[in-house]
């Protein structure tokens, strides 16, 4: 109501303008702030609304009540609400609802200066909007994160901070804003001295970041992908990511090697299909070869044999026929005992060539991942954002991990 208030009294705007250009001589009249009003279509509006107050909380105070520290020396007139219900018997005009306009009606009908006066905050009222305004802080920067340029946040990225934004709401203490531009501080409080209100807020925000980004359970594959991909985020067992959560981590090492994997092949399958039309373009072609001499014809067998004998030699020389057909369960069997004379399993060279490349890739990227870790944001690849600049990076290396570019590209 009270930053409402500004939009319908263009007395109060010119008092609440001229009160920061009187502060600031530097100030320029298009460059003053003026308050701000809760949207409906988006929640970031409420914590811009506490911010502007907080920023003009000496301004305000004087617009409304012509003391800095709030305090209205007029007497408050009779509100106009009082004065139609004594002036008429209709039950239908007494109601219990009133938002404030009965009491500026009366002010405005008694010509006070100030007709806006009961709309100023008192210092409990103060107090709850900077609390206000340090709760929202964090759901507001990464949504401001998410939305500040055309790529926004990466996924893996968003996901380690939904992570410290549920771990900051479950926190015993909270960073408390109060005070204006120069004079801003933030002080740690105990959460249990908060009213109840924004106890609650925190502790529902808490559980719906975990319910819905599953931050306690194990993310979707793409998720895990994109935090094993990512240089700048510790994935070992002993991170505070994956400590204590063997199921998460043994997935996003099997998609992270699945997804290498696959790449691989694509890579090797394309090579093989460009050599191949060069090597049968390059290959000579083999010269006419000279008529053969006629073959010596079959011996034939001795006259003395006979047909029994040669119906025994036929039997010794085909394979012994099965009274039934192999089943399933006989093949499956079959196949597991399928390796190399020295105990390997079975493998061509294909698969060999793409096993070595992802482990020879994985062995570059985890030194590269320890090495940017331990940097922190001294880090080359960090903007002045503190952003982690990832196309920079995988530009930088995509010659030196082709198969790692090539799953960040897909």
């Amino acid at each position: 109501k009270q930053s409402a208030a500004f939009s319908r009294s263009v007395v109060a705007n010119h008092e609440l303008q001229q009160y920061q250009l009187d502060a600031d001589s530097r100030l320029k009249a298009h460059a003053t702030l003026s308050t701000k009003t809760a949207n409906k279509t988006r929640w970031t509006g409420l914590r811009e609304m506490a911010r502007h107050n907080r920023l003009l909380k000496p301004a305000i105070r004087y617009a409304l009540t012509g003391d800095e520290n709030g305090i209205s020396s007029e007497v408050p007139a009779r509100s106009a609400r009082t004065i139609r219900e004594k002036d008429s018997s209709d039950e239908s005009s007494c109601s219990d609802f009133s938002d404030g306009e009965d009491q500026a009606e009366g002010n405005i009908a008694a010509n006070k200066k100030h007709p806006l006066a009961h709309r100023a905050l008192s210092t409990t009222d103060w107090d709850h909007n900077n609390i206000l305004e340090s709760v929202l802080e964090g759901p507001y920067e990464l949504t401001m994160l998410s939305q500040i340029g055309t790529a926004g946040l990466d996924l893996g990225t968003s996901y380690v901070l939904l992570a410290c934004l549920r771990d900051e709401s479950r926190a015993d203490t909270l960073e408390i804003v109060s005070g204006t531009k120069d004079t801003e501080v933030w002080r740690e409080v105990p959460v249990q001295s908060l009213p109840p209100m924004f106890q609650t807020f925190r502790k529902v925000l808490a559980e719906q970041l975990s319910a819905r980004f599953l931050l306690d359970t194990t993310p979707d594959k793409h998720t895990l992908l994109a935090l094993k991909m990512h240089p700048a985020i510790n994935t070992k067992a002993d991170s505070s990511m994956f400590e204590g959560r063997s199921a998460m981590l043994s997935l996003s090492a099997a998609e992270y090697r699945r997804s290498l994997r696959r790449q691989g092949i694509r890579q090797l399958a394309a090579a093989a299909a460009k050599a191949a039309p060069a090597a049968a373009t390059a290959a000579p072609a083999a010269p006419p070869s000279a008529p053969s001499r006629a073959q010596p014809a079959a011996r034939q067998p001795a006259s003395g044999a006979t047909a029994g004998a040669q119906a025994a030699a036929a039997d010794d020389a085909a394979p012994a026929a099965k009274r039934r057909k192999s089943g399933l369960m006989a093949g499956l069997a079959h196949s597991q005992q399928a390796q190399r004379p020295g105990g390997e399993p079975a493998a061509d060279e294909a698969t060999s060539a793409i096993d070595k490349m992802v482990a020879r890739e994985i062995d570059s990227f985890t030194a590269i991942n320890d090495k940017i870790v331990a940097q922190g944001k001294d880090s080359e690849y960090y903007k002045d954002d503190n952003k982690f600049d990832l196309h920079k990076f995988w530009l930088d290396n995509k010659f030196s991990l082709p198969l790692h570019y090539a799953v960040y590209i897909a």
